[in-house]
């Protein structure tokens, strides 16, 4: 079942690539430099004499946009390398593509999309696959996620898509992406060729799977990291809270590749996890690491090469590598809402979904994490999904978090205290109209798809 649906949405988006802007990626002879070669990605030696969120450089890219989108969707879009933080809180620069609406809202409404990247690979940033003619193997990917990006920009919504990971390629390390999402809204508003007047902004974060990572960060770090900014609402799912968990769960799966680029990216992040690692590594998972931080390292890759191997099998130790100091500490680091009161997330309402069968990411910390938010003042909507999986509810679980958060933005939305809900495979006509046509055609092939597993379950023929 695991396997069919994965096997099913990767060939349904390769079928939707010979139809799209897509098709010249891989048409294109001359494909344009991958971020690693381009002199436009580079942090400035200055990087610390600018601020968080603060413009560095830019490039207007309308007319270098594909994966699913095209100036049809936009008026203008721009590359914007900014100034953030790392993990360990020093100096940092990376990328965010901003699209400024056709016919955008005044005051000014803001999404800042986490687009997830899984990959512990800078050669697998968000604004290089999002371009035209890029050879990145993200591409596919990233198309499946962008009718979110349509649908808002249909609404008049701006939209800033950073590559959250930042410089080091620190993938599900939490500190780094929540910074990087927030400075993302910073840069955003920044720019007076996107937006002419901020006065009045409002700000929504959002995210699915590694990019829920980030919103999930980002909305935890906000009071004491961005305060500044209005954010009045964040909507993130498929929520990776506790890496340990998350490691154990996906080893010697199907999706043992996200384990894998989850260890390269702590050691991307944190210098000491990649001593200890150098010293627990075997020849062969010091080659896996190199393959994980190359160009073929995105997500396709890294699932192909690693699909149901033992992981741990790289250390000399095997599993008890898990359970040494430097592994723990940075497990207990990167512990969403770890910090107890400091981490409560009060300050505006969430949408937190999942699917109810997740085999990817444990749904068990998820439950237990809004559990002790809302014990400690959260508003949370913990909305679960029956008949998808983690790769399904990609595309399911859309419709849904465009209603919540166009909600949020015309004030119709009445969310105080917690509540629980089920987000049902058929969403509003008008919203999955929103996300374009290619894109809700194949939503509502899986919501078919998921119609027929609730049957199935049910014993309805």
């Amino acid at each position: 079942m695991k396997v069919q649906v994965f096997l099913s949405l990767a060939a349904a988006v390769i079928s939707a690539v010979s139809a799209s802007p897509l098709s010249a990626r891989l048409l294109n002879p001359n494909p344009i430099v991958k971020p690693s070669g381009d002199p436009f990605y580079k942090v400035p030696s200055n990087v610390a004499t600018f601020t968080e969120g603060e413009i560095i450089r830019e490039r207007d890219v309308t007319f270098q946009i594909g994966s699913g989108l095209s100036p049809l969707n936009y008026d203008k879009a721009y590359q914007l390398l900014y100034r953030t933080q790392t993990a360990l809180g020093k100096p940092d620069a990376t990328v965010t593509t901003v699209f400024k609406p056709r016919v955008p809202l005044s005051p000014p409404q803001v999404v800042s999309v986490a687009l997830f990247e899984d990959s512990a690979s800078f050669d697998c940033a968000t604004s290089y696959a999002l371009t035209t003619f890029s050879s990145s193997q993200q591409a596919l990917i990233t198309t499946i996620q962008t009718s979110t990006i349509a649908a808002l920009l249909a609404k008049g919504i701006y939209v800033t898509a950073p590559d959250y990971e930042g410089s080091q390629a620190a993938f599900i390390a939490g500190y780094a992406e929540g910074r990087v999402q927030l400075d993302s809204a910073r840069a955003i508003l920044n720019h007076r060729k996107t937006i002419a007047n901020p006065a009045g902004n409002r700000i929504i974060l959002t995210g699915y799977s590694g990019g829920g990572h980030s919103a999930g960060w980002a909305s935890q770090l906000y009071p004491e990291y961005a305060p500044e900014l209005n954010i009045v609402g964040a909507a993130f799912g498929g929520l990776p809270v506790d890496l340990r968990a998350v490691l154990v769960n996906l080893n010697k799966g199907l999706f043992a590749g996200f384990a894998a680029a989850g260890l390269a990216g702590q050691a991307n992040a944190y210098p000491e996890v990649q001593q200890y690692l150098d010293s627990q590594l075997l020849p062969n998972g010091t080659e896996a690491f190199k393959f994980l931080r190359s160009d073929q390292g995105c997500v396709i890759g890294e699932l192909a090469a690693f699909a149901f191997k033992d992981i741990f099998s790289y250390t000399r130790k095997g599993m008890a590598v898990l359970d040494d100091p430097v592994p723990v500490k940075y497990f207990k680091l990167n512990l969403l809402g770890g910090r107890g009161q400091q981490d409560v997330l009060n300050k505006f309402p969430l949408f937190i979904y999942h699917a109810r069968n997740d085999e990817v990411i444990p749904r068990q910390p998820v439950d237990q994490y809004v559990k002790e938010q809302c014990a400690a003042g959260a508003s949370i909507n913990y909305s679960l999904s029956d008949g998808t999986e983690h790769v399904s509810e990609t595309l399911v679980s859309i419709p849904a978090v465009l209603e919540w958060v166009f909600k949020r933005f015309d004030g119709t939305l009445k969310q105080t205290g917690c509540t629980t809900s089920t987000h049902s495979p058929f969403g509003n006509s008008d919203l999955v109209a929103l996300m374009g046509k290619d894109a809700a055609a194949q939503y509502q092939k899986y919501a078919s798809f998921n119609q027929q597993a609730l049957a199935d379950k049910a014993g309805v023929k």
